[in-house]
């Protein structure tokens, strides 16, 4: 029988002292953060690269502002 993380990930949590499980919940997730490749970027330049990012996807805003 084959763990996945995910499984592996929750018996170590519930394995752990009530305590502990408390300040292993309050610690934030690692987020993603934007490189500073925008820095010298024109607002422009940067909804590009954002609209790429989204496939060329309109914003929800664009598309209620066009219809």
């Amino acid at each position: 029988m084959k763990i996945t993380p995910e499984r592996e990930r929750e018996l170590v949590f519930n394995s752990m002292p009530r305590r502990m499980r408390r300040r292993a919940k309050k610690q934030p997730k690692q987020e993603f953060e934007i490189p500073d490749l925008l820095r010298g970027m024109s607002n422009h330049q940067r909804m590009m690269i954002k609209k790429i990012g989204r496939g060329g996807a309109e914003t929800r805003s664009r598309v209620r502002r066009s219809k």
